[in-house]
């Protein structure tokens, strides 16, 4: 029984660092995007 239930852990855990680890790309992603949109709008407030 334990060694199901250390099984089971083991997959949750897999699984939660998975997420995590999406989770965290995505919000990098997500911060790159707005960092080059404010980049743009900066630059075209110079250039205009």
């Amino acid at each position: 029984m334990s060694a199901f239930v250390a099984q089971v852990g083991k997959e949750k855990r897999t699984a939660l660092a998975q997420w995590i680890a999406e989770a965290v790309l995505f919000a990098y992603k997500m911060s790159a995007i707005l960092r080059f949109q404010s980049l743009r709008l900066d630059h075209n407030r110079y250039v205009r």
